[in-house]
């Protein structure tokens, strides 16, 4: 269960922080972008808080984290990995930036920075749920 704790902790931080320092470092809004849950909250209503975003953000990566640890039992792990890491890089940034009712400005450098992150985030879920039997590659 601490494994679980740390490994859940890890993948739901990792995300964030390197959109933050990507924002950071190169002018981008990953962050804002990623933990975009305008399609859902009407704003004229109310504005959710960076707490409440980074919350749909973590029930999101928990709910991944488990589907792939049951994945992991299966051998269907690996090609399912290759489908979430090349949807998630690539095709989920358009959906939500399509979905977002507060306009996000995007560059080519955005793209970049989104295709890495996930990248990187895909590598720590493959690290984190590959099964023990077979030799980890991180």
């Amino acid at each position: 269960m601490k494994r679980f704790v740390m490994h859940y902790s890890i993948l739901v931080f990792s995300i964030a922080v390197l959109a933050y320092l990507f924002d950071f470092l190169c002018g981008t809004h990953l962050q804002h972008l990623l933990l975009n849950v305008d399609f859902l909250i009407d704003y004229t209503k109310r504005t959710p808080s960076f707490a409440e975003e980074f919350f749909y953000h973590a029930i999101t990566t928990s709910i991944i984290y488990i589907v792939f640890l049951q994945f992991a039992k299966t051998k269907l792990y690996t090609l399912a990995l290759i489908g979430f890491t090349v949807f998630s890089s690539t095709a989920l940034y358009f959906i939500l930036l399509a979905q977002a009712v507060r306009p996000i400005a995007t560059t080519p450098m955005d793209v970049i920075g989104w295709l890495i992150i996930h990248v990187i985030f895909a590598m720590l879920l493959y690290r984190y749920t590959k099964p023990h039997s077979e030799k980890r590659l991180l």
